[in-house]
């Protein structure tokens, strides 16, 4: 019985939705505002001036993080693009576009983003899924042995 009470004292992360930062701040500034009016000794805490200076340190504390955030959402983008931009370059330089357009639909880095299986590649260019997968291993090969193989290594596990 005492595990279900700590349990519901102390809840994991994992059931409870994602806060905002504005809730973040509100928190923030409720548990500042408790400590300042205990060291002042008062009772009930979170009102008056107190609580209205620690909920506007709280918010400036989320308005100088928000930066941060689109800052790594943007770092994301740009990495993705460049990551792209790398793999398009290597496979012009060592495949041919037959090569290229079934790597580009097997992978999904083609315009639609869905990856697509073997059958459905050979459906669309008129070979068997055998034949696409000789020449999926064939670009592989190639790509393997290639000056830059080496960086591609982490890009799939195929």
């Amino acid at each position: 019985m005492a595990d279900n009470e700590d349990e519901k004292k102390a809840p994991g992360k994992a059931g409870r939705p994602e806060m905002t930062p504005e809730q973040e701040a509100e928190i923030a500034a409720k548990k500042a505002a408790r400590a300042e009016a205990k060291a002042k000794g008062q009772k009930g805490g979170g009102k008056g001036k107190a609580a209205a200076a620690a909920k506007e340190v709280a918010m400036e504390r989320v308005k100088r993080d928000k930066p941060a955030r689109l800052r790594s959402l943007y770092d994301a983008e740009v990495r993705d693009k460049l990551m792209k931009e790398f793999i398009e370059r290597v496979f012009r330089k060592y495949l041919t576009p037959r090569e290229r357009k079934i790597l580009f639909l097997y992978y999904g880095l083609d315009e639609s983003g869905e990856p697509m299986t073997l059958e459905k590649i050979g459906a669309l260019m008129g070979v068997t899924r055998e034949r696409i997968r000789q020449i999926r291993e064939r670009a592989f090969e190639k790509l393997r042995e290639s000056p830059d193989g080496r960086a591609l290594s982490g890009f799939w596990a195929a």
